[in-house]
């Protein structure tokens, strides 16, 4: 199976090179971190002084809502590595973050170009580089798609092709057909989507494998739930909520809202403001 695997990847590889213009990569690691147990992403940049944009810029495989204990993660890589940093607050908007760092709001947006023009889709926890320098980062390093390859359209570098197409000749067997779909729209963010769409953060993700919610592209379509597999029942967790507390609310048990959503580690101390939880008293089945 899997020289069945390398040979139709070589073929696609060979089709992509004939339908971009493959840029360069994002430059040697300057920093390396070792994830450890219970870790999510915005815990491990805002300990390390890494944003969230640039954590992913850094690693553009990078699944934060699947991370594995014990692998090796770059956090900045050379002449694109911000290490001041500012973790969002509740209520706080791009102007307040800007101001709070003594920086202006257009060095702000440079520097975390995942925040859309009206500073709507940056959350509670997430973790922004306030340098007052301008890092650079190669945002022209997204491919750019001719039209009749735009189904490739997010895959950003020569590694992450190889990458994406292996692991989908793996995956899309396993992953069963989708119920609902949902293109994304100018503003998104993936709980924003999540929650207007009575879909779990997990189950969005889980539906999307590769999916990096900081790199979304308008017009890209997503997959909401798989058959089986499409949990409709959800609550959006808000400040300082318990698991206890979410289960109470919902009349279900903590057992099963632990199932519903694997991605909640056994303490529950990786849930956060914002994160869309299934919540439906029934137990999904995801597959692993």
């Amino acid at each position: 199976m899997f020289s069945k695997v390398i040979v139709s990847a070589a073929l696609l590889l060979s089709f992509l090179w004939s339908s971009y213009a493959i840029p360069a990569a994002p430059g040697p690691c300057t920093r390396n971190y070792t994830i450890r147990n219970n870790e999510t992403c915005d815990e491990i940049s805002s300990n390390n002084n890494v944003s969230t944009f640039q954590l992913t810029y850094a690693n553009p495989s990078l699944n934060c809502t699947v991370l594995i204990p014990g692998k090796s993660i770059c956090l900045g890589t050379q002449g694109a590595d911000c290490t001041t940093t500012t973790v969002v607050k509740s209520d706080q908007g791009c102007n307040d973050i800007a101001s709070a760092a003594n920086i202006q709001p257009d060095t702000l947006a440079k520097n975390n170009p995942n925040i859309n023009s009206d500073c709507t889709n940056i959350y509670p926890g997430e973790v922004l580089c306030t340098d007052s320098n301008i890092i650079g980062y190669n945002t022209s390093s997204i491919f750019q798609v001719k039209p009749h390859t735009t189904m490739f359209s997010k895959l950003i570098f020569s590694g992450a092709i190889i990458f994406s197409l292996i692991s989908a000749s793996f995956a899309a067997p396993s992953q069963g057909s989708c119920a609902r779909t949902y293109t994304v729209q100018a503003g998104d963010f993936c709980d924003l989507i999540s929650e207007e769409n009575n879909v779990s953060t997990f189950q969005l993700t889980n539906a999307n494998p590769g999916l990096n919610c900081n790199l979304l592209k308008v017009g890209q379509s997503l997959c909401l739930g798989l058959e089986g597999q499409d949990c409709q029942t959800v609550s959006v967790v808000e400040s300082e909520q318990t698991c206890n507390q979410i289960a109470s609310t919902a009349g279900i048990d903590v057992a099963t809202l632990a199932a519903n959503n694997p991605n909640i580690n056994s303490g529950c101390t990786n849930i956060y403001p914002g994160e869309v939880l299934c919540t439906d008293s029934t137990i999904i089945g995801y597959s692993s």
